[in-house]
């Protein structure tokens, strides 16, 4: 996405990002950029002109609802590239992915820079799949648990019951006490491997 109060300099940098492949859209300002913002979008370029103090929490907030794992790259165009990048800090703390470029651009410079834009886009993507995958991964595995401990919790309580009427016969035969005592035993390893699942 290219913001830029100007039209036609959005627009030539549309066409020159075409050029190279690149699909790019422009705005003409910060909150209309702020509403169509998602984690489709591979990079934002914004000129100095765009940054404007009223503008800036509309966009925090649009780059905030972002997935946790998205680090959108921005790059950042100025007359004054030492003067924009401390206005930068202060309007998007909470980005890491920031490249300022400095007035007149040579358009290999931004071919290059919106290049290594999505590529490190694209690597947050798969970053992003990797975590999605691997929580469907834990809630599968957290399901299978639970079913697997409501299943086997069934059979204890008759097996622990039965326990019970055992010691209740009042036997005096060392080999039906010893059995008795093993049957309790393991039964009661038995529920709390359950309970450490539950």
């Amino acid at each position: 996405c290219v913001v830029s109060p100007n039209a036609a300099d959005a627009e030539l940098a549309v066409a020159l990002l075409a050029q190279t492949g690149v699909q790019a859209r422009a705005y003409s300002g910060m909150r209309e950029l702020a509403w169509a913002l998602d984690d489709r979008i591979g990079c934002l370029i914004l000129v100095e002109e765009a940054l404007l103090a009223e503008d800036i929490p509309a966009l925090r907030e649009a780059l905030a609802r972002l997935p946790a794992w998205c680090d959108l790259p921005l790059i950042l165009v100025s007359r004054d590239v030492g003067a924009l990048g401390a206005a930068a800090a202060d309007a998007f703390p909470d980005s890491g992915n920031v490249t300022l470029l400095e007035r007149p651009i040579n358009a290999h410079t931004l071919i290059s820079a919106v290049q290594m834009a999505l590529r490190a886009t694209a690597r947050q993507r798969e970053v992003g799949e990797l975590l999605a995958q691997r929580e469907q991964a834990v809630r599968l595995r957290d399901e299978f648990l639970a079913m697997l401990a409501h299943e086997l919790r069934n059979p204890l309580a008759p097996m622990s019951n039965a326990v019970h009427i055992l010691q209740m016969l009042k036997t005096e035969d060392p080999t039906t006490l010893k059995s008795i005592q093993i049957l309790e035993r393991q039964v009661g390893h038995v529920v709390r491997m359950v309970d450490d699942l539950m």
